[in-house]
């Protein structure tokens, strides 16, 4: 099993019900593939993760480079792991527009959410960080205990 992480800038800003669309249409393939995950968006990139065996990762972030939503696709992170940080989620999505200067209301991940507004190219390994806070965020919240609190 591998994991991978990528940023990349999005074409052109999707819709909160296009994304919403994109991330059910790739809930359903992933789960078929044996893929788990989470996609971010700030309204102009994208950053996601992706889990799961790694043919079937390589295969999908492959279809990914070719994907005209997105550009300047560049790959922060690939490696075995023995364990998915993301189970159980065929692909999540978090969206928040930086045009808007705060997150969704909706968002039950309102203590990252502002860190979804910076420039993810400019966090360098902190944009790695990122998904695993997130993922510390749905490990808590599953177990029903208190928020992890994020390192911000």
């Amino acid at each position: 099993m591998i994991r991978l992480i990528y940023i990349s800038l999005q074409a052109k800003p999707l819709s909160r019900d296009q994304f919403d669309s994109l991330c059910l249409a790739a809930s359903e393939f992933n789960g078929k593939a044996g893929i788990s995950g989470l996609l971010l968006s700030n309204g102009k990139e994208f950053m996601q993760c992706l889990e799961g065996p790694a043919k079937s990762v390589k295969a999908l972030y492959q279809h990914i480079l070719q994907d005209s939503r997105h550009t300047d696709i560049r790959l922060l992170f690939s490696s075995p792991v023995s364990n998915r940080i993301f189970e159980g989620w065929s692909m999540q999505g978090a969206h928040a527009s930086p045009l808007q200067g705060n997150a969704d209301t909706d968002s039950v991940y309102q203590l990252l959410d502002h860190r979804l507004q910076k420039p993810w190219r400019s966090m360098g390994e902190g944009a790695v960080e990122l998904i695993d806070q997130y993922a510390r965020v749905k490990q808590s919240m599953e177990a029903g205990g208190p928020l992890a609190s994020p390192t911000l």
